[in-house]
C-alpha cells in the first residue's frame, strides 16, 4: 500500500476523495493542497446576521439516483441529519416551476392532465411536438450532438430554444447549442437509440444511464437503514439548516481530526515532476515540496493544465471545455413589503437566441428561496431571492465590463429590474450580497465523452498508477455526482489495488469506457 496519497484541490470532489481515503486506507498520510484559505470550493453560506442566511453558491441537494443515495449517505455518517431539511415532493416549490417567455411568467404544467387543461402560452406547439415525436425516424448516427440541435430534430424549435433553453441555463448555466446530448442528458439520447424515440423511452422507464457498478453502491449505502433512505428519497430537494456550508464545514472538521491526514489551505500546486521511484514530487507556489505515492487531482481540468509536468507526456483536452462566469446576487426583503406571489421554486429564462429578446440579457434564472427553504427565515422576518446572471451570456449581461465592483453593481440592478417586473417587489432590499464565480460550472461541449475517453487513455499511458483525476470536470457538475465520483474512484483504488500496485491503473475516468446506458 501507498505510504503518501495527495489530493489537489479542497472543494467538495477534493474534500470527499480526502474522507473516503481516510476511512479506507487509514495507513497512509493523506495531504491535502488547496489554493485558497478555506476548503469547500463554490460551496459557500454567508452569515448576514444572527438570523439571515445567504448561499453564495449552490443552495439544494437533490437525493435521487445513486449520486443522491451516496449524498445521504455521506450525511448520515457526518451526523449531519439533524440538520437536514427536506422539501417534499408535493410541497408547491417542488410542484411549481416557472420560465420566463415573452416578457411573463409561464407555469410548467405538471403532469400530462394539466398539460391538456392549463397549457401557458410556452407551451404552445410543444404538445403536438411530443404527440409527433414517437412517429419520427431515428437518427442514423449514434454521433454525438448539442442539446439544441437533438430536441429541435426531435421536437421542434420553440422546445429547443425555449425549454431545454431553459433548462440549459438552470444547471450548467450554459448554451443548449454547445452542451453536449450525451453527457449532458444521456437518458434523451438513450431513449432514441433504444426506442427510436425519447417519449416512449420516457414512458418505458426501462432504461438507466448508471453503471451496475452505480447501482450496487447505491443498494449498499440503502440497505444500512432501508426507512430512513426511502423517506429521504421521497423529497424534492434538500438542504440544511444553517446553510449548505454545514456539509464542507464538517468535512473539514473531521478531516482536521484525523491523525493520518493534513491539510495544506493557501498553497498552490506549481509543478509536477515524475520520479525514478515512483514517486510524483509536487512543488507550490510557496516553495514546499511534497512527495506522493499516488496523486488524486480534483482540481479543474483547466488548473491542472497549467501546472507544469515535463517528465510525462502532455494530457490532451483539459483546456477544451470552457467553464462559466456566473454573478449570484443574494436579496433579502422585509416580509411585509412583499406581496404574496409566485410560490414555486423560481424562474428561469430561455435561450437568448429566443425571440423577442429577453428586456434583461443575461439573466439566467431567480431563485425564490424562501418559497423551498422557508424555514432557514422563521426568525428573520425577510424573504429571500437569489438571482443567477452571466454563465453563457455573460457578455450579454456585462459587455466589456472587466472590474468587479462595476459588474456587482451591474448585477443588483438587473436583480432588483428584474423582481420589480416579474414579482412587484419595488421596495430596495434590506440586504443584499453579490460574488463573482469565476470559471465555476465546467462546459461539457460536444464530444466531451470521446474527450474523455481519450484523457482516460493519456491518464493511463503517461502516469500509469500514480494518479487520478475526479470532479466537476469530468463526468458530472452537481455535488451529489462529485461526492459519488470521488467515493467509486477511491473504493476502485483500494479494491484493485490500484494504490499499491504498478499493475492496476484506475485513472477514474473508467465509466466513460462502458456503455452509455443499461435496459434495466
Amino acid at each position: 500500500m501507498p505510504r503518501s496519497i495527495v489530493v489537489l484541490g479542497g472543494g467538495i470532489s477534493g474534500l470527499s476523495a480526502a474522507y473516503y481515503l481516510s476511512r479506507l486506507v487509514p495507513q497512509a498520510h493523506i495531504r491535502l493542497i488547496e489554493s485558497n484559505k478555506r476548503a469547500g470550493g463554490f460551496i459557500k453560506t454567508q452569515q448576514v446576521n444572527d438570523h439571515l442566511i445567504f448561499e453564495a453558491g449552490p443552495r439544494t441537494l437533490r437525493p435521487h439516483g445513486t449520486s443522491g443515495t451516496v449524498l445521504l449517505d455521506m450525511i448520515k455518517d457526518l451526523d449531519l441529519s439533524p440538520l437536514l431539511v427536506n422539501i417534499p415532493k408535493s410541497h408547491p416549490s417542488a410542484q411549481h416551476r416557472y420560465i420566463e417567455y415573452h416578457g411573463q411568467i409561464n407555469q410548467l404544467p405538471s403532469g400530462l392532465a394539466d398539460m391538456l387543461l392549463h397549457s401557458p402560452p410556452i407551451m404552445d406547439s410543444v404538445i403536438t411536438a411530443g404527440m409527433r415525436e414517437p412517429f419520427l425516424a431515428r437518427a442514423s448516427t449514434t454521433k454525438d450532438e448539442s442539446l439544441y440541435n437533438f430536441m429541435e430534430r426531435r421536437f421542434n424549435e420553440h422546445t429547443a430554444l425555449n425549454l431545454m433553453g431553459a433548462m440549459a441555463h438552470g444547471i450548467y448555466a450554459g448554451d443548449a447549442k454547445q452542451l453536449s446530448v450525451h453527457s449532458t442528458f444521456p437518458i434523451l439520447a438513450a431513449c432514441e437509440q433504444e426506442y427510436g424515440s425519447v417519449v416512449l423511452g420516457m414512458l418505458s422507464g426501462k432504461l438507466s444511464v448508471e453503471s451496475p457498478r452505480e447501482r450496487q453502491l447505491a443498494d449498499a449505502c440503502r440497505a444500512k437503514d432501508p426507512e430512513w433512505f426511502k423517506q429521504m428519497q421521497q423529497s424534492s430537494v434538500l438542504g440544511f439548516l444553517p446553510g449548505l456550508g454545514a456539509l464542507p464545514s464538517r468535512l473539514t472538521q473531521f478531516l482536521s481530526s484525523q491523525p493520518n491526514v493534513s491539510m495544506q489551505l493557501g498553497e498552490t500546486v506549481s509543478r509536477l515532476d515524475g520520479q525514478s521511484s515512483h514517486q510524483i514530487e509536487i512543488t507550490t507556489s510557496q516553495g514546499q515540496i511534497y512527495h506522493a505515492d499516488h496523486i488524486v487531482s480534483t482540481l479543474p481540468s483547466h488548473a491542472l493544465a497549467r501546472i507544469s509536468m515535463p517528465t510525462t507526456t502532455s494530457l490532451p483536452h483539459l483546456t477544451h471545455n470552457p467553464s462559466a462566469d456566473v454573478a449570484l446576487v443574494n436579496l433579502a426583503y422585509e416580509k411585509c413589503k412583499v406581496k404574496p406571489g409566485l410560490d414555486g421554486f423560481g424562474f428561469l429564462t430561455p435561450h437568448a437566441d429566443t425571440m423577442p429578446p429577453s428586456q434583461f440579457p443575461g439573466l439566467l434564472g431567480m431563485i425564490f428561496d424562501s418559497n423551498s427553504l422557508g424555514v432557514q427565515d422563521q426568525d428573520s422576518n425577510m424573504v429571500r431571492f437569489t438571482a443567477m446572471i452571466g454563465g453563457a451570456d455573460w457578455n450579454l449581461a456585462f459587455g466589456s465590463l472587466h472590474d468587479n465592483d462595476a459588474i456587482s453593481s451591474k448585477a443588483l440592478t438587473m436583480a432588483t429590474a428584474a423582481l420589480s417586473k416579474y414579482l412587484e417587489i419595488h421596495e430596495s432590499p434590506a440586504h443584499y450580497h453579490c460574488r463573482i464565480l469565476r470559471q465555476c460550472i465546467p462546459q461539457y461541449l460536444v464530444g466531451h465523452r470521446q474527450r474523455m475517453n481519450e484523457l482516460h487513455a493519456a491518464l493511463q499511458h503517461s502516469f500509469g498508477h500514480t494518479m487520478s483525476v475526479t470532479g466537476a470536470s469530468y463526468l458530472g457538475v452537481s455535488v451529489p455526482d462529485c461526492i459519488k465520483h470521488s467515493r467509486m474512484l477511491i473504493e476502485d483504488l483500494v479494491d484493485t489495488g490500484a494504490l499499491g500496485s504498478k499493475q492496476a491503473v484506475i485513472t477514474g475516468l473508467e465509466k466513460v469506457t462502458l456503455p452509455m446506458y443499461y435496459k434495466l
